[in-house]
Order: C-alpha cells, then sequence, then structure tokens
C-alpha cells in the first residue's frame, strides 16, 4: 500500500485555512447547542452528568463536517484534469480511492479530540464524579468513529460524482441525511410488515443509536465496515469503468463485492454480540427477559405516554425506555413501540385525561423551578401493550415510591423498567398463572389493610379468598380444593384452629403446597395503648399451632422484642391551636435491616416490626434460614405483661439492651415430615402423606407485617409511616417472599437489578456554570486556530531550512 497521496492530502488539508474553520465551525455549534442554547441538547439543563445528549448530536453535525471535508477530494483533481494524470502513476485506483478517505477520515476523527474537555468538565459539575461512566462514553467515541468512517466514504463518493465542489457537498448531505434518516421515515410513509426492522437496521440511525448509549453490536460493526468498503469500491469501479479498457472485469468483480456483503451481513445477522459496555450493564437484559420476548409470534404494539417536554428527571425516564424497548426489539422484531404526548391538543386535553383514567392511567403533578419560576406539568409515567388488538396490559413506568423527591423516585423507576415491562408483557403470553390462597375464617386480617400488598401480587398471580369453616362439613372437599392452590398466605390469625384444619394444612403441605405466614405469639396492638392510662396487658396469643409448627422445625416463643434500633411513634400533647406532634422512639416496634445475601431479602430496605416475638429454630432434617433478625442491642420481654407507654418511653435508654439477634423471619426448604405422623387424626383420610414432597414455607413472628396503615378509610402504600413520613422494605420483601417462595425467580432476580445514575450538581451548576459554559464554548472553538498557527510556523521553518 502507497501513502504518498495521503500524505500529499494530507498536507493540503492541514495547509488550508478552510480545513480548520470548518473545524471551528462544527466545535462552535456543538458547543453552543450543549452549553449554551437552551434546547433538548443543552446538558446544564439536563440534570445527569453524562454525554448521552453530545453522542445524540454529534451524528447531525458531523454530516455537513465530513461532506464539507470530503468535497474536494475527487472535485478538485476533475476540475483541474489531474485525475487521470495521478492514474497513470504507479498509484492503482483503489490505492488512490483508500488513500483519499483515509485522508479525510483523518481529519474527521481529529475534529472529535477538543470535545474531550466536555467529559471533564461533565466530571467536574457530578454530584458524584465516581458515577460517571467513562467505559461507555468510551465506546460511545468508539462509535462516532465508526460513524465518521461511513460518512467520509460517502463523502469521497460524491466528490466523485462532480466537478463542482459546491454540488459534491450537497450531494453529500443529502444522501449523508438519507442513510441516517430515511430508512426510518420509510417506514412510517409505507407498511413494510414484517420487514420493518430489516428496513431500519438499513439506517446509520439505528446503529449508532445504539453504539451511543454505550451498547457494540457486532452487527453494527459489520454495518459500517461493509457501508465504507461499498461506497469505496464504488469510487473504485467508477474510475476504472471510465479509465480502464476491462470494464466487463469491474462488473464482475463488483458483482462479487456485493455478493460477499451480503453473505457477510446475513451471517452477521445469524451470529452476533452485543458488547454492553456500560458499568451497571444496563443495556444486557437478563436471559429471562430474552426468553420472554422470543415467545411473542405475533405483533406487540407499546404505546408511551412520555412524549412532549417532560421535566429533566422524566426526560431521563423518556430516555431509559426507549433504550429498553429498543433492547427488546433487538431481541424480537415484531415488538414495535411509539411515544405519544396525550396532551399534545390543548383543546380536547381535558378529555383525554379523563379516558385515560378511566382505563386505569393515574396521572401525576410535577412542579418545577425554571428562572424563578414555578410551573406545573400533568404526566402520564405509563406504557400500553397490546398483542393481536385484543389483550391489552397498562405499564406503570413510575416505581411506588411515595413521598419520594423526583430525581430519586426517577432513579428507582430506571432500574425497575426491565421488571415492570417483563411482568407486564408476561400478562401477554401467559394464560395460567399461579394461584394464591388468601385464608380467612380465623380472625385474619381485614381486606382494607392487605388491599396494597395483595393488589401488587395480583400483577403475578390468581389470588382468591379460602376459608376454612367447611373442613367442620366436609374437610376431604375442603383438601381437595385447597391443593388446587400453589400457595396459602396466613395474615395474622387470631382465631384458634381446629385440629382437623390443621390437619388440611398439614397435608396440603405434605403434597407441595407452599405457605406463608405472619402471626403474633403475643396479642399486642399500639391502638389499645391510646387510652387514659396508656397502659394495656399483652398475654399470649393462643393458635393451637404450637405442635404443627414443632414438628416443621420452629417454636414461635411468646415474647416481644424490645430493641433500640425502632421506629418511632408520634404522641400528641397539648389541645387546640397548641396540639404538638412529637416523634419519640418506640422500641416494640424495631427495625430489621435484611440480610443482603439472600435472594428473598436482597435489596429490601429496613423492614419495620411492630410487637413481634422471637422464633426458636429446631433440629430436624428441614433446611432453616434465618431471613430477618433483631439487632444486637435488643431484649426479650416475657408475657402476659403490662406495656406502659411513658414508662417505656423513659426507660429506653437504659443498658440492659443486648445481646439480641433474636430471629423473626425464618424460611423453611426441603421435605417436611406430617405433624400427624404416628398420631390419632382428627378425621378420617386414606390419602394421608406422613412424608410430604418438597416444599418451602416462611414464618414471620410478627401479624402487621404486611399490615398497611389507613388514612381517611383509605389503604397506604404497604410499608410506608403515615405519621413520620417514612418508607420501609414491607412491600418489597411480600413480593420477593412470594417470588421465592413459588420458585418465580425472574421477578426477584429484575426487581434486584441496580444501575447507578449520574447527576450534575445543582449547587455546582449555579455557582461555577457560567464559566463552564465559556470554558467548553471557547477553548474547543479556538484550538483549530491556534494548530493552524503552528502548522503555519514549523512549515515555514522547514522551507526555510
Amino acid at each position: 500500500m502507497n501513502f504518498a497521496v495521503y500524505k500529499k492530502e494530507i498536507s493540503e488539508l492541514f495547509s488550508s485555512i478552510s480545513t480548520y474553520l470548518v473545524i471551528a465551525v462544527f466545535l462552535l455549534a456543538t458547543g453552543l447547542f450543549l452549553w449554551v442554547i437552551e434546547g433538548p441538547f443543552n446538558l446544564l439543563n439536563s440534570g445527569f452528568a453524562d454525554l448521552g445528549l453530545f453522542f445524540e448530536l454529534a451524528p447531525w453535525l458531523m454530516i455537513f463536517l465530513t461532506a464539507a471535508m470530503s468535497m474536494k477530494s475527487f472535485s478538485e483533481e476533475k476540475k483541474t484534469g489531474t485525475l487521470q494524470l495521478l492514474l497513470s502513476k504507479p498509484i492503482g485506483a483503489f490505492n488512490l480511492v483508500f488513500n483519499k478517505f483515509l485522508s479525510v477520515w483523518t481529519v474527521v476523527v481529529f475534529t472529535f479530540l477538543p470535545t474531550l474537555l466536555y467529559c471533564y468538565a461533565i466530571r467536574k459539575l457530578a454530584l458524584n464524579p465516581e458515577d460517571l461512566d467513562v467505559s461507555a462514553a468510551t465506546a460511545s467515541y468508539f462509535g462516532l468513529i465508526l460513524l465518521s468512517a461511513a460518512l467520509s466514504a460517502l463523502g469521497v463518493f460524491c466528490s466523485l460524482l462532480s466537478g463542482n465542489q459546491l454540488l459534491s457537498f450537497v450531494f453529500a448531505v443529502i444522501l449523508s441525511f438519507f442513510f441516517y434518516f430515511g430508512f426510518e421515515q420509510l417506514i412510517q410513509l409505507f407498511s413494510f410488515g414484517s420487514y420493518e426492522f430489516f428496513v431500519e437496521n438499513l439506517g446509520i440511525k439505528y446503529h449508532i443509536d445504539s453504539i451511543g448509549k454505550g451498547v457494540l453490536d457486532s452487527r453494527s460493526l459489520v454495518y459500517f465496515g461493509c457501508l465504507t468498503t461499498f461506497f469505496l469500491w464504488i469510487c473504485f469501479a467508477l474510475i476504472s469503468i471510465k479509465f480502464s479498457y476491462h470494464p466487463k472485469k469491474v462488473y464482475l468483480n463488483t458483482a462479487k463485492i456485493l455478493i460477499g456483503v451480503g453473505l457477510v451481513v446475513l451471517f452477521s445477522n445469524r451470529f452476533y454480540h452485543r458488547f454492553d459496555f456500560t458499568k451497571d450493564q444496563r443495556f444486557t437484559l437478563s436471559e429471562e427477559t430474552a426468553a420472554l420476548l422470543k415467545i411473542a409470534d405475533k405483533p406487540i404494539y407499546i404505546d408511551v405516554f412520555l412524549g412532549g417536554d417532560l421535566p429533566a428527571s422524566y426526560r431521563k425516564l423518556k430516555t431509559e425506555t426507549k433504550q429498553i424497548l429498543e433492547e427488546f426489539r433487538t431481541v424480537n422484531p415484531l415488538i414495535s413501540f411509539n411515544f405519544i404526548n396525550p396532551l399534545e391538543d390543548e383543546d380536547v386535553s381535558e378529555e383525554v385525561v379523563n379516558r385515560l383514567i378511566g382505563f386505569g392511567l393515574q396521572p401525576i403533578q410535577i412542579s418545577e423551578q425554571k428562572k424563578g419560576k414555578l410551573s406545573q406539568t400533568i404526566i402520564f409515567p405509563w406504557a400500553v401493550a397490546s398483542i393481536d388488538n385484543k389483550k391489552v396490559v397498562n405499564i406503570n413506568l413510575l416505581a411506588e415510591k411515595p413521598f419520594t423527591e423526583d430525581d430519586a423516585q426517577v432513579s428507582v423507576s430506571v432500574e425497575q423498567l426491565e421488571y415492570h415491562f417483563s411482568i407486564k408483557l408476561n400478562q401477554l403470553f401467559l394464560k395460567k398463572y399461579p394461584s394464591i390462597a388468601v385464608l380467612k375464617g380465623n380472625g385474619e386480617l381485614d381486606d382494607r389493610y392487605l388491599i396494597n400488598g395483595l393488589s401488587a401480587l395480583r400483577d403475578f398471580y390468581n389470588l382468591a379468598p379460602f376459608t376454612l369453616d367447611s373442613v367442620a362439613k366436609n374437610p376431604y372437599k375442603t383438601l381437595e380444593d385447597i391443593k388446587k392452590y400453589d400457595l396459602v398466605f396466613v395474615a395474622k390469625p387470631t382465631e384458634a384452629f381446629s385440629e382437623a384444619e390443621k390437619l388440611v394444612l398439614d397435608q396440603y403441605v405434605m403434597n407441595g403446597g407452599r405457605m406463608l405466614w405472619s402471626l403474633d405469639g403475643v396479642n399486642a396492638e399500639l391502638d389499645s395503648l391510646y387510652n387514659s392510662s396508656g397502659q394495656m396487658l399483652s398475654i399470649p396469643e393462643d393458635l393451637n399451632l404450637a405442635d404443627f409448627f414443632f414438628k416443621y422445625g420452629l417454636r414461635i416463643n411468646s415474647n416481644l422484642i424490645k430493641d433500640k434500633y425502632a421506629t418511632p411513634i408520634v404522641l400528641t400533647s397539648g389541645e387546640g391551636d397548641a396540639t404538638r406532634y412529637n416523634s419519640v422512639p418506640w422500641v416494640y416496634s424495631p427495625l430489621i435491616i435484611p440480610d443482603q445475601n439472600h435472594a428473598i431479602t436482597s435489596r429490601v430496605e429496613t423492614v419495620k416490626f411492630e410487637f413481634a416475638g422471637s422464633i426458636d429454630t429446631l433440629p430436624n432434617q428441614i433446611k432453616k434460614t434465618i431471613l430477618l433478625q433483631s439487632s444486637m442491642l435488643a431484649k426479650l420481654v416475657g408475657a402476659p405483661v403490662v406495656i406502659d407507654i411513658s414508662k417505656t418511653i423513659a426507660n429506653t435508654e437504659s443498658d440492659d439492651y443486648g445481646p439480641g439477634n433474636f430471629p423473626v423471619a425464618v424460611l423453611l426448604e426441603g421435605t417436611f415430615t406430617s405433624a400427624y405422623k404416628n398420631r390419632v387424626l382428627p378425621f378420617p383420610l386414606a390419602t394421608f402423606e406422613s412424608t410430604g414432597k418438597k416444599s418451602k414455607m416462611l414464618v414471620i413472628s410478627d401479624g402487621d407485617i404486611f399490615k398497611s396503615q389507613l388514612d381517611k378509610g383509605k389503604s397506604l402504600p404497604l410499608g410506608f409511616d403515615k405519621w413520620t413520613g417514612n418508607r420501609y422494605g414491607n412491600k418489597d420483601f411480600l413480593l420477593n417472599s412470594v417470588n421465592y417462595l413459588l420458585d418465580d425467580l425472574t421477578p426477584l432476580k429484575l426487581r434486584n437489578k441496580q444501575y447507578r445514575i449520574s447527576y450534575l450538581d445543582v449547587e455546582k451548576i449555579e455557582k461555577s456554570g457560567k464559566n463552564y459554559q465559556v470554558i467548553n464554548l471557547l477553548i474547543p472553538s479556538f484550538c483549530p486556530f491556534i494548530l493552524f498557527v503552528f502548522v503555519r510556523f514549523f512549515r515555514r521553518r522547514y522551507f526555510l531550512k
């Protein structure tokens, strides 16, 4: 390979003031859009410390940059008549084309160097500089290098078509826009059916958008390589046909090249790999999600109601939603999505809002401060997915974090996008869901206290109430009926179980049924303390289950845990306008920090308990895992006991706490032995099983752990304390527990997926934002002229020698 032409072209490009002017204009325009102009690309207004907006903007400006740099490549040679002279030398047509292309590509890549200053500036303005995803930014820069190669080859091709530089520039811009944006527009104008995804893949935008977020797809690498090779070969073919005496040979070789490119593309689409360079692997779908998406053999349509102008934090949610849907479509091309602004038409906006609410899509109202003015925005953070135009599911994109700042709520929502989409899309495909029996009839919690937690479970399972009342009349039918359920949920029973009822539950477990128990060892209610004396008598709760659990390997003790690490309660003092609400520590309401080493408790926040007792584990063949336990600074109080609210608060600081670590939630797994083995059965049972199938059971020594507080008769989110405004992990613990007990590990894995979102520091922006605007606008823009001065100086010095 002879690089004499490359050296000549590089020398001419860097000797021309027009080259430096073009580079300066590119950097000036980039700086204005990113740092100064108020608009969708402004980095300071985005609220997030990443360069995603730069990698969205850069391809549009690169179209003009590469067209301007390449317009002279062959146009000047054709105009001056030196092209034939060059070909008469021992250079070769393809060598000539490649050298011309390489020189343009070099200059374009060189143009990006000053933009590295943006990385430094963003890092300095970040709230936590360590969260900046450098590896993703590096991959995105590599994507720009690939894009510049393709556009440079296209520009050189357009330069060969005309001897007029201006016409070459116009041709290059038009053709570049077509390859970048045209195929996406064709999809909007025409229906391509099942070939829609293939047509979109022909465009540059699809591939550069993927690389721009830090994901390198082998298909994208092949695409840019083939596109660059195609235009370089066409240039070679045109030159050869015009100046060669063997055009047939050129045609034959061109056909071979086209066939070869086609085979490479087909092979790359059959065998490919995606390299996720993001720090937290956020664009790597789980195997379970990928398998779920591949099930669909009919088109899936997803409408996302996050169109239009959104506050900064919700723009991030929109971007992340778009990106994960693109990942979904990569796995299954039958998935199509559309972003809609439901309030675009102001004349019918009220009607649209009411209709969407009627469909179950609840809006949220966001207050945003802009330039000293407070504005209100209504947002529908929802998506609607449908398949076969029949089955429809609503997808809530906003994680349930009540009374949480928008940035924190959006951050959690981004982490759980794959989880929310996967769970809801799963409902489109599955015809049968696991079923859960919510036990009634033994004084369990009223539905209004459970409704929030049960509503969350309905996203995964079929729920139905089940009573053991019929055991007295027909225990056999009751046993057969309960066997139809995959899990039985027992929430705070207060009435003793009969022996016949216990046998039904025992045989349910022996047949592989799963059980979730939340029950009290002591009868104690916080409301009972709110009386004139401030006292209550707490006595053991006799549910007639001691022998039942003893056989399974545990014992629920008739005691209460007093824990220094506890949630406060709110007490009132004064009357009328002088009423004051005081938060005081309440040692009977332990705050349990979950062990993060188990699937159930992984990433679950602190769990709130109320009048919890301790659990003893007993030796047998069952595997026992302590999921939750009190802190070390805890002690036990035996029942019966008189609890005095004033004395309890006054003695909180005493030193007689510990050693604690009392178990309050124990998971049992394995082959259970019947509690009625070698015993007289309460009723004759021909199908009695003394040793059961493998099963699971979770026992929690607090009946209120899954109880929601009420506000004006309405259930609040499970785990939210209306008196302190704190949110605890009770709901996540419930979801994880049921998922694990039913071997439904996919939701567990997806819900525990964690992303690290880097935010800009608002205080730094207010203090130093103007300085960084000036720095990022002027320094990159002046770099080309500084280089021009140095080049002229050294060239003059060289020629003087």
